[in-house]
């Protein structure tokens, strides 16, 4: 999508962009850990849960600046 753009890479979307693109790294990461330290069938631990949610959030956000731009 950056290839593809015409606008200046570090707008406040990128921004928005880049660093839900990085906290999604880190709970893949996190995930990795829980996994390898617990197993396929072990829960989710409560604090990861709560991080998910809010980097899944933060990046809706990232989408949703976007769309704006776009239609602007």
């Amino acid at each position: 999508m950056i290839l593809g753009s015409k606008n200046f890479p570090f707008t406040i979307h990128g921004f928005i962009g880049y660093s839900a693109l990085f906290l999604m790294l880190i709970e893949l990461v996190e995930i990795w850990r829980a996994y390898n330290k617990s197993g396929l069938r072990a829960d989710v631990p409560k604090g990861l849960h709560m991080y998910s949610r809010y980097a899944y959030i933060w990046w809706v956000v990232a989408y949703i600046t976007g769309s704006l731009i776009a239609m602007t």
